[in-house]
C-alpha cells in the first residue's frame, strides 16, 4: 500500500510537471528569440515601470491614468519625478477623464505630451509603453506586468503608435474646442 501510494503521488507530480513544461519552455529565451518576461502582483507592476526608466528615447504610451493610480497608489508621483530626472520624455494617448485632464496639466513639468481622446473611442485597462527595443504591458485587472524585448516587435508597435498619434492629437484638439 505504501509503494502504491508513493507511485500515485509521483505520478501526480509528473503530471503537474508536464503541465508546466510549455510555460517553462516559453520562459527559456534563446538568443535569437524575443525575450518575454512576466511579473506578477504589485511588485511585478512596479518592476515593469522601473524598467521604463532605462529608456534611451522618449516613451510612447497608451495609458489610463485612473487605472495606473488605482493599481499602484502612491507610486507614480515619485516615478514621474525620477523619469524627469533621467531626462526621459513621454508621449501618451490617454482617455479624456478627470484624472487624465489633471495629469495633462503637468505635461510641461513632467516632460510629457498628452493627447486626450474620448472615452468611447479609447477606454481600456492595460497600459502599453513602447521604448528602445521593448514593449511593456501593465495589466491592471490581472495584476500582471509583461516586457517583450524584441527589436522587430517594438519597431512595429512604434509604427502603429505613430499612425495613431496624429488622430489622437486631432481628437484632443476637438475636445478643447468643445470645452
Amino acid at each position: 500500500k505504501l509503494l502504491s501510494k508513493k507511485i500515485e503521488n509521483d505520478q501526480s507530480y509528473i503530471s503537474e510537471a508536464r503541465k508546466i513544461i510549455p510555460e517553462l519552455k516559453s520562459m527559456h529565451n534563446l538568443s535569437d528569440r524575443p525575450k518575454v518576461l512576466f511579473y506578477e502582483g504589485k511588485e511585478g507592476l512596479e518592476k515593469v515601470y522601473e524598467d521604463t526608466l532605462t529608456s534611451h528615447e522618449p516613451i510612447r504610451a497608451y495609458a489610463s491614468v485612473e487605472n495606473m493610480h488605482m493599481g499602484l497608489p502612491g507610486y507614480f508621483p515619485t516615478y514621474y519625478k525620477r523619469r524627469v530626472g533621467k531626462d526621459i520624455a513621454i508621449r501618451a494617448i490617454v482617455p479624456n477623464t478627470e484624472t487624465g485632464v489633471e495629469r495633462k496639466g503637468f505635461d510641461k513639468t513632467e516632460m510629457r505630451e498628452t493627447a486626450l481622446v474620448p472615452r468611447d473611442i479609447f477606454d481600456f485597462s492595460p497600459e502599453i509603453n513602447i521604448y528602445d527595443n521593448k514593449v511593456m504591458i501593465a495589466s491592471w485587472k490581472e495584476k500582471l506586468g509583461i516586457i517583450i524585448e524584441s527589436a522587430e516587435i517594438a519597431d512595429a508597435m512604434k509604427k502603429i503608435f505613430e499612425l495613431a498619434w496624429p488622430e489622437a492629437k486631432r481628437l484632443d484638439g476637438e475636445l478643447h474646442t468643445k470645452n
